[in-house]
């Protein structure tokens, strides 16, 4: 882990860089995963290598968050609602991205993937709330990819806005049968994509 890198939800941290990362020494630590007197206990394993403990930053994040304790910077993307945009048009990529950078408050961290198999690799790692999904694109078209992130137990509860500009008559109805949480055909008012992403992203 580089310095002043950003974790991603389901990276492993060994005890000595999650101390150093909360500026606390290695007792402190385990008594966090001991849990006495707390609100709740700091969920860890031992590395089968190491025979250090080790925690994913997303535990690591919940627990520094249930007990009142300062947030590093190197957690800051746990803050963030992540959205994920996979559109096969660079142009449809940065618009989208655009509607929700221009919003006053930094809530919000984007990936984006140009297709299927692409956007997979990166919802594996990056963990998104939401994936803004075109249906239609080269080497895995959309409803393959809904079917896939909603089968899959780590990501079955990420949402998913499939969109569309070339509309037949039942791609809205198979794209929420292949998991897709909403459909919004293209082209679409800024302020409407905007709408049903909120709906989907968590408060």
């Amino acid at each position: 882990m580089s310095a002043g890198a950003l974790l991603y939800p389901d990276d492993l941290i060994l005890l000595p860089q999650a101390a150093k990362l909360c500026g606390v020494d290695f007792k402190t630590m385990e008594g966090w995963i001991d849990g006495v007197g707390l609100a709740s206990r700091l969920r860890a394993e031992r590395s089968p290598v190491t025979q250090h403990f080790q925690m994913h930053a997303t535990d690591l994040f919940s627990f520094l968050k249930k007990n009142n304790k300062p947030i590093p910077e190197a957690l800051g993307l746990m803050e963030k609602k992540r959205i994920l945009v996979v559109d096969d048009e660079a142009n449809m990529l940065s618009a989208i991205r655009r509607v929700f950078l221009d919003s006053p408050e930094s809530v919000y961290a984007f990936e984006t993937a140009g297709d299927g198999f692409e956007a997979g690799q990166k919802i594996e790692r990056f963990r998104p709330h939401l994936v803004i999904l075109d249906i239609w694109m080269p080497k895995m078209d959309g409803f393959k990819l809904c079917s896939w992130i909603k089968q899959n137990p780590k990501t079955r509860n990420t949402k998913i806005l499939a969109i569309s500009g070339l509309v037949k008559k039942e791609d809205q109805r198979i794209a929420v049968d292949f998991g897709a949480d909403d459909f919004l055909e293209k082209p679409f008012e800024n302020e409407i994509l905007k709408e049903h992403a909120l709906r989907l992203l968590p408060a």
